[in-house]
């Protein structure tokens, strides 16, 4: 762990941040007296409100995380009402929302920019994350990325990122650790939790009203050969035979009925709820639509679709998700009128599916679209 600090120093909590959230020393989850969840205090944060309950490793995290926080919509806001805290640290990587401490934690690279001097770069750590290879043993490609008007959303590289660039790479993390977050705590439950329990033992009497609990009662996922996929991609399990042997298509046939949006779903129940969490709000309040395809080893694909939350079998899963994450939008009646989603061509590489034929007349001349991808998913 290194030394951390708040972004405000006269935050109501600055005090004990870094003890209930980033401590070496505590062995005990904080009480909620002591340091309660955002929303148990104030129903429409803005963006001080979540600045006084950050903490970084290095002053420029905390200005770019404002920047940040100041592109989003208020509406997007209410989803830190299920945290006690945010930290964002060089040592950080993946990022992941921990129900012990209430906080998210965030990989500083991704507020990165192309303006940065090479000693602010240097205070990012360089660690790659552990699940780097996992799949490497697999004989498909799991392929996403996030597009808008037929361009990817975000450009990965530092050397060519810009603000705009950090809101999208940033916000897909911020949404998904915020859905584990509103998940554990639910708006709806927020007014019952006794100030006298601490973050950890709060999670624990609240875990029958989570939303994954209800989700695996009532949308389970069906397709248990990819689940040991899911555990051979993200918790880095030997892959069997079987598993190594298992195609592109066949990998297709068994997800495209099921009601997932990505792999990363049937690793467990609660990334399943944060996937299609994150690609409805990324569409909904940033106009990114999502792709995933299954590729070959030469990333020629054999079955993608863009905007899959649209799929007809995802829709009353999504919409009952949406309804208890963040109630005050009606994410229902936006589903509802989404257009199906686009098919991607079967034989076209990834970089010539950008363009699906929709929507190919709006394709920008003159930009160059590799053929990589990002191959695993860097958050939890």
């Amino acid at each position: 762990i290194v030394s951390v600090f708040p972004a405000v120093a006269s935050g109501k909590y600055s005090a004990v941040l870094q003890d209930c959230v980033y401590s070496r020393e505590r062995r005990e989850s904080c009480q909620l007296k002591r340091l309660p969840l955002l929303g148990q205090e104030i129903a429409n944060p803005t963006v001080e409100d979540i600045m006084a309950r950050t903490l970084v490793s290095h002053s420029w995290m905390s200005e770019r995380f404002r920047q940040f926080l100041q592109l989003l919509p208020a509406d997007a806001l209410k989803l830190f009402r299920a945290v006690t805290a945010v930290v964002i640290a060089s040592d950080i990587r993946p990022a992941l929302y921990q129900s012990t401490t209430g906080a998210i934690y965030l990989d500083a690279n991704n507020l990165l920019l192309q303006t940065d001097t090479p000693e602010t770069v240097a205070t990012v750590s360089t660690t790659p994350d552990f699940r780097v290879g996992c799949a490497d043993s697999l004989s498909y490609k799991h392929l996403f990325r996030y597009v808008k008007q037929n361009m990817p959303a975000y450009r990965p590289d530092i050397s060519t990122r810009t603000l705009q660039d950090v809101l999208y790479l940033t916000a897909r993390v911020v949404m998904h650790e915020l859905a584990h977050a509103n998940d554990v705590f639910p708006p709806a439950t927020l007014s019952a939790l006794g100030l006298d329990n601490s973050v950890q033992a709060a999670a624990e009497v609240n875990i029958t009203q989570r939303i994954s609990f209800q989700l695996r009662q009532f949308f389970p996922l069906l397709a248990d050969v990819l689940k040991y996929q899911g555990d051979v991609r993200f918790a880095c399990t030997s892959a069997t035979c079987q598993q190594t042997s298992m195609r592109a298509q066949q990998i297709a046939e068994a997800f495209a009925p099921d009601t997932a949006n990505d792999l990363y779903g049937f690793s467990n129940v609660q990334e399943d709820l944060a996937m299609l969490a994150e690609e409805t709000m990324m569409l909904y309040f940033l106009g990114a639509e999502r792709d995933i395809a299954f590729s070959d080893a030469e990333f020629i694909v054999q079955w993608g679709q863009r905007r899959r939350i649209a799929a007809p079998q995802l829709l009353a899963k999504t919409k009952f998700i949406m309804r208890n994450l963040l109630p005050e939008v009606d994410f229902g009646r936006y589903l509802e009128g989404l257009a199906p989603p686009l098919v991607m061509q079967v034989g076209k590489s990834w970089g010539d599916n950008l363009v699906l034929p929709s929507t190919a007349k709006s394709r920008k001349a003159g930009m160059l679209v590799p053929d990589r991808a990002e191959q695993f998913i860097d958050y939890q």
